[in-house]
Protein backbone atom coordinates (compact mmCIF):
# COMPACT_ATOMS: atom_id res chain seq x y z
CA UNK A 1 0.00 0.00 0.00
CA UNK A 2 1.55 3.35 -0.95
CA UNK A 3 2.18 6.21 1.61
CA UNK A 4 -1.22 8.17 0.59
CA UNK A 5 -2.83 5.83 0.79
CA UNK A 6 -1.92 4.67 4.22
CA UNK A 7 -2.53 8.25 5.02
CA UNK A 8 -6.08 8.34 3.82
CA UNK A 9 -6.63 5.16 5.41
CA UNK A 10 -5.12 7.25 8.54
CA UNK A 11 -7.37 9.74 8.65
CA UNK A 12 -10.56 8.18 7.68
CA UNK A 13 -9.98 5.99 10.53
CA UNK A 14 -9.60 8.88 12.76
CA UNK A 15 -12.56 10.93 11.59
CA UNK A 16 -14.63 7.14 12.25
CA UNK A 17 -13.39 6.91 15.90
CA UNK A 18 -14.15 10.28 16.67
CA UNK A 19 -17.72 9.73 15.90
CA UNK A 20 -18.38 6.53 17.25
CA UNK A 21 -16.74 7.47 20.70
CA UNK A 22 -18.94 10.87 20.64
CA UNK A 23 -22.17 8.62 19.73
CA UNK A 24 -21.31 5.62 22.80
CA UNK A 25 -21.76 6.16 26.22
CA UNK A 26 -18.29 5.76 27.41
CA UNK A 27 -18.91 4.16 31.18
CA UNK A 28 -19.44 0.71 28.55
CA UNK A 29 -16.75 -1.49 27.44
CA UNK A 30 -15.55 -0.45 23.84
CA UNK A 31 -11.71 -1.00 24.34
CA UNK A 32 -12.51 -3.61 21.71
CA UNK A 33 -14.64 -2.06 19.41
CA UNK A 34 -12.37 0.86 18.96
CA UNK A 35 -9.01 -0.85 18.18
CA UNK A 36 -11.12 -1.99 15.22
CA UNK A 37 -11.84 1.02 14.14
CA UNK A 38 -8.54 2.11 14.20
CA UNK A 39 -6.75 -0.84 12.55
CA UNK A 40 -6.92 -3.36 9.91
CA UNK A 41 -6.95 -7.24 9.93
CA UNK A 42 -2.80 -7.24 10.81
CA UNK A 43 -2.33 -10.66 9.04
CA UNK A 44 1.48 -11.29 10.19
CA UNK A 45 3.69 -13.29 7.79
CA UNK A 46 7.64 -13.79 8.01
CA UNK A 47 10.37 -11.89 7.51
CA UNK A 48 14.08 -11.77 7.10
CA UNK A 49 16.85 -9.40 8.97
CA UNK A 50 17.24 -7.39 6.15
CA UNK A 51 13.87 -6.43 5.13
CA UNK A 52 12.83 -5.65 9.16
CA UNK A 53 15.18 -2.80 8.82
CA UNK A 54 13.46 -1.54 6.13
CA UNK A 55 10.76 -0.72 8.44
CA UNK A 56 12.54 0.67 11.08
CA UNK A 57 11.39 3.75 10.76
CA UNK A 58 7.50 3.14 9.75
CA UNK A 59 7.07 3.86 13.72
CA UNK A 60 7.46 7.53 12.83
CA UNK A 61 4.45 8.18 10.92
CA UNK A 62 2.80 11.48 11.15
CA UNK A 63 -0.85 10.18 12.56
CA UNK A 64 0.75 7.09 14.64
CA UNK A 65 0.17 9.08 17.91
CA UNK A 66 -3.15 10.51 17.67
CA UNK A 67 -5.04 7.31 16.27
CA UNK A 68 -3.61 5.42 19.35
CA UNK A 69 -4.63 8.70 21.49
CA UNK A 70 -8.08 7.96 20.54
CA UNK A 71 -8.31 4.52 22.66
CA UNK A 72 -5.18 6.00 25.35
CA UNK A 73 -8.51 8.81 26.18
CA UNK A 74 -11.08 6.10 26.46
CA UNK A 75 -9.25 3.92 28.60
CA UNK A 76 -7.85 6.63 30.84
CA UNK A 77 -11.43 7.50 31.32
CA UNK A 78 -12.02 4.15 32.40
CA UNK A 79 -8.96 3.99 34.85
CA UNK A 80 -10.12 7.08 36.39
CA UNK A 81 -13.83 5.66 37.20
CA UNK A 82 -12.03 2.69 38.76
CA UNK A 83 -12.18 0.09 35.73
CA UNK A 84 -8.73 0.59 34.52
CA UNK A 85 -7.29 -2.13 31.58
CA UNK A 86 -5.24 -4.85 32.82
CA UNK A 87 -2.54 -3.64 31.00
CA UNK A 88 -3.18 -0.05 33.47
CA UNK A 89 -2.95 -1.91 36.73
CA UNK A 90 0.00 -3.84 35.96
CA UNK A 91 1.63 -0.29 36.35
CA UNK A 92 0.80 -0.09 39.90
CA UNK A 93 1.98 -3.29 40.36
CA UNK A 94 5.34 -3.23 39.09
CA UNK A 95 6.04 0.69 40.17
CA UNK A 96 5.12 -0.66 43.77
CA UNK A 97 7.96 -3.29 43.90
CA UNK A 98 10.13 0.18 43.63
CA UNK A 99 8.52 3.20 45.24
CA UNK A 100 10.11 4.06 48.05
CA UNK A 101 8.19 7.45 49.85
CA UNK A 102 11.65 8.56 50.73
CA UNK A 103 13.15 9.22 47.38
CA UNK A 104 11.84 10.73 44.14
CA UNK A 105 13.09 8.91 41.25
CA UNK A 106 14.01 10.18 37.87
CA UNK A 107 12.64 8.32 35.27
CA UNK A 108 13.00 8.20 31.71
CA UNK A 109 9.44 6.75 29.53
CA UNK A 110 11.61 5.28 25.71
CA UNK A 111 8.74 5.35 23.21
CA UNK A 112 6.38 7.36 25.09
CA UNK A 113 4.13 7.87 21.75
CA UNK A 114 1.41 10.85 23.34
CA UNK A 115 3.04 10.28 27.18
CA UNK A 116 -0.03 9.34 28.71
CA UNK A 117 1.84 6.57 31.04
CA UNK A 118 3.12 10.05 32.85
CA UNK A 119 -0.76 10.31 33.34
CA UNK A 120 -1.02 6.88 34.76
CA UNK A 121 2.09 6.61 36.71
CA UNK A 122 0.54 9.70 38.34
CA UNK A 123 -3.17 8.15 39.03
CA UNK A 124 -1.34 5.30 41.37
CA UNK A 125 1.89 7.10 42.33
CA UNK A 126 0.98 11.37 42.67
CA UNK A 127 4.80 13.17 42.36
CA UNK A 128 6.90 10.10 43.46
CA UNK A 129 8.46 9.37 39.38
CA UNK A 130 9.98 12.61 37.96
CA UNK A 131 8.47 11.76 33.99
CA UNK A 132 10.13 12.35 31.59
CA UNK A 133 9.63 10.99 27.86
CA UNK A 134 11.10 10.50 24.52
CA UNK A 135 10.33 9.40 21.50
CA UNK A 136 11.86 8.77 17.51
CA UNK A 137 8.72 10.14 16.22
CA UNK A 138 8.64 14.37 16.26
CA UNK A 139 4.86 14.92 15.70
CA UNK A 140 4.12 12.29 19.34
CA UNK A 141 6.03 14.42 20.94
CA UNK A 142 4.38 17.32 19.57
CA UNK A 143 1.41 15.60 20.81
CA UNK A 144 2.68 14.32 24.12
CA UNK A 145 3.32 18.21 24.81
CA UNK A 146 -0.13 19.71 24.16
CA UNK A 147 -1.41 17.15 26.58
CA UNK A 148 1.31 17.87 28.94
CA UNK A 149 2.94 20.80 28.18
CA UNK A 150 4.87 20.91 32.04
CA UNK A 151 6.91 17.22 31.40
CA UNK A 152 10.41 17.36 29.81
CA UNK A 153 9.47 15.27 26.58
CA UNK A 154 12.28 15.19 23.60
CA UNK A 155 12.92 13.72 20.25
CA UNK A 156 15.17 10.77 20.52
CA UNK A 157 15.93 6.98 19.51
CA UNK A 158 16.08 3.98 21.92
CA UNK A 159 19.23 2.85 19.10
CA UNK A 160 21.45 5.86 19.59
CA UNK A 161 20.48 8.06 22.67
CA UNK A 162 21.81 11.42 23.50
CA UNK A 163 21.11 11.02 27.06
CA UNK A 164 24.70 10.84 29.15
CA UNK A 165 25.43 7.77 30.61
CA UNK A 166 23.54 6.16 34.34
CA UNK A 167 21.05 9.79 33.73
CA UNK A 168 18.04 7.98 34.95
CA UNK A 169 17.17 6.09 37.87
CA UNK A 170 14.50 4.04 35.98
CA UNK A 171 14.02 3.69 32.17
CA UNK A 172 10.39 2.13 30.75
CA UNK A 173 10.01 0.78 27.61
CA UNK A 174 5.69 -0.24 27.03
CA UNK A 175 5.41 -2.24 23.50
CA UNK A 176 8.65 -1.07 22.02
CA UNK A 177 11.38 -3.23 22.07
CA UNK A 178 8.86 -5.95 20.05
CA UNK A 179 9.02 -3.16 17.17
CA UNK A 180 13.12 -2.21 17.17
CA UNK A 181 15.26 -4.35 14.32
CA UNK A 182 18.18 -3.49 16.09
CA UNK A 183 17.09 -4.70 19.43
CA UNK A 184 20.19 -5.98 20.95
CA UNK A 185 21.51 -2.40 20.13
CA UNK A 186 18.47 -0.68 21.55
CA UNK A 187 19.17 -2.77 24.78
CA UNK A 188 22.68 -1.69 25.37
CA UNK A 189 22.02 1.64 25.21
CA UNK A 190 18.89 0.97 27.71
CA UNK A 191 20.84 -0.22 29.74
CA UNK A 192 23.82 2.46 29.36
CA UNK A 193 21.48 5.49 30.73
CA UNK A 194 19.93 3.68 33.27
CA UNK A 195 20.94 3.62 36.66
CA UNK A 196 18.99 1.27 38.84
CA UNK A 197 16.08 -0.09 37.46
CA UNK A 198 14.40 -1.03 33.61
CA UNK A 199 10.94 -1.60 33.32
CA UNK A 200 9.71 -3.90 30.14
CA UNK A 201 6.03 -3.43 29.72
CA UNK A 202 3.99 -5.63 27.27
CA UNK A 203 6.63 -8.09 26.06
CA UNK A 204 6.46 -11.13 24.41
CA UNK A 205 9.47 -13.61 25.79
CA UNK A 206 9.21 -17.42 24.87
CA UNK A 207 10.97 -20.35 25.28
CA UNK A 208 11.76 -20.97 21.36
CA UNK A 209 13.86 -19.20 19.04
CA UNK A 210 13.05 -15.59 18.14
CA UNK A 211 11.13 -14.90 15.27
CA UNK A 212 10.47 -12.08 13.22
CA UNK A 213 6.85 -11.44 11.21
CA UNK A 214 5.39 -7.87 9.28
CA UNK A 215 2.36 -6.79 10.14
CA UNK A 216 0.55 -3.94 10.26
CA UNK A 217 -0.22 -1.17 13.43
CA UNK A 218 -2.97 1.58 12.50
CA UNK A 219 -2.57 0.59 8.89
CA UNK A 220 1.39 1.48 9.22
CA UNK A 221 3.60 -1.91 8.28
CA UNK A 222 5.63 -2.95 11.27
CA UNK A 223 7.77 -5.29 12.52
CA UNK A 224 6.97 -7.79 15.61
CA UNK A 225 9.85 -10.12 17.44
CA UNK A 226 9.01 -12.16 19.43
CA UNK A 227 11.90 -12.79 21.82
CA UNK A 228 13.94 -16.25 22.98
CA UNK A 229 14.00 -15.68 26.45
CA UNK A 230 17.15 -16.69 27.62
CA UNK A 231 18.97 -14.84 24.97
CA UNK A 232 17.31 -11.86 25.36
CA UNK A 233 18.23 -11.58 29.33
CA UNK A 234 21.81 -12.39 28.81
CA UNK A 235 21.43 -9.49 26.47
CA UNK A 236 20.50 -7.54 29.97
CA UNK A 237 22.58 -9.39 32.47
CA UNK A 238 26.04 -8.65 30.52
CA UNK A 239 25.30 -5.25 31.59
CA UNK A 240 24.64 -6.13 35.13
CA UNK A 241 20.11 -6.20 34.81
CA UNK A 242 18.72 -9.23 36.00
CA UNK A 243 14.76 -9.34 36.65
CA UNK A 244 13.56 -9.88 39.91
CA UNK A 245 9.59 -9.42 39.01
CA UNK A 246 7.52 -10.08 36.53
CA UNK A 247 3.65 -9.86 35.81
CA UNK A 248 0.94 -12.55 35.58
CA UNK A 249 0.08 -12.97 31.50
CA UNK A 250 -2.41 -10.91 30.74
CA UNK A 251 -2.12 -10.63 27.29
CA UNK A 252 -1.56 -13.80 25.28
CA UNK A 253 2.11 -14.13 26.23
CA UNK A 254 2.53 -10.40 27.06
CA UNK A 255 4.01 -9.67 30.10
CA UNK A 256 5.86 -7.24 32.71
CA UNK A 257 8.87 -7.39 33.97
CA UNK A 258 11.21 -5.62 36.20
CA UNK A 259 14.91 -5.32 36.33
CA UNK A 260 17.42 -4.16 38.42
CA UNK A 261 21.03 -3.27 38.34
CA UNK A 262 23.66 -5.84 40.24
Amino acid sequence: MSEKKIIEKQKEALINTRNFIKGHNLKNPLTGKIWKLLNDENSQSKISDEDSLKLKDNWSKDLIGELQRELVNYQLYQMKLGNPPKLFEVIKEVFNEINNKNIVYNLLDVGCTSGYYFEIINFYFPNIFKYNGCDYNPESIKLAKKYYPNINFFVDDLTNLSTDSNEYDITFLSGVIEHVPEYTKGLNELCRITKKYIVLHRIWLQDGPTTSTKGTQFFVPVIRNHYNKKTFFDILEKQSFVPVWSSNIYDGNCKTYLLKKI
